[in-house]
């Protein structure tokens, strides 16, 4: 154990190893001709957030070049990117022949922002989740975000 009032004793210099700190999971559905109220009713969920194509962010921002329906799911420690990931998986349909039928017509990704404080820290996704995801049509997207522990 560090003891800072004792100059012998050894200082701390970096925290390795753990669970990261927080993840958002999101499904993203993609496509210049998107009808998000047609995929609200087929998910059976509202999306966390939703534009059409040639729809603004604001008056005077460019149109959005495609269209997307977006849900999310967060997470922060000591919850697990699995169990975030679980939680959007039992708001979404279990039909793969309606997945497939997305991916038809869509780009259909499983994104993962990744957050954490310091370095070599992981996750791990179940079996369970795995074999679920397997049948849905997707991509992976991953993208990582580590902080300086004084950040």
């Amino acid at each position: 154990m560090n003891d800072e009032s004792d100059p012998s004793s050894p200082a701390i210099v970096a925290t390795v190893g753990g669970p990261v700190d927080e993840v958002r999971v999101s499904l993203a559905v993609y496509s210049d001709d998107l009808d998000p109220d047609l995929l609200t009713r087929l998910l059976g969920c509202a999306p966390s957030t939703f534009h059409r194509r040639g729809d603004r962010r604001h008056e005077r921002s460019i149109p959005y070049s495609t269209g997307v329906w977006i849900l999310t799911e967060e997470s922060m420690s000591p919850e697990t990117v699995d169990q975030a990931l679980r939680r959007l998986l039992m708001r979404l349909p279990d039909d793969s022949s309606l997945w497939s039928r997305l991916a038809e017509e869509h780009r259909v990704q499983l994104r993962f922002g990744i957050h954490m404080a310091g370095w070599n820290k992981g996750f791990s996704i179940s079996n369970d989740a795995l074999t679920r995801l397997s049948s849905m049509c997707l991509s992976f997207e991953f993208d990582l975000y580590a902080y300086d522990h004084d950040s």
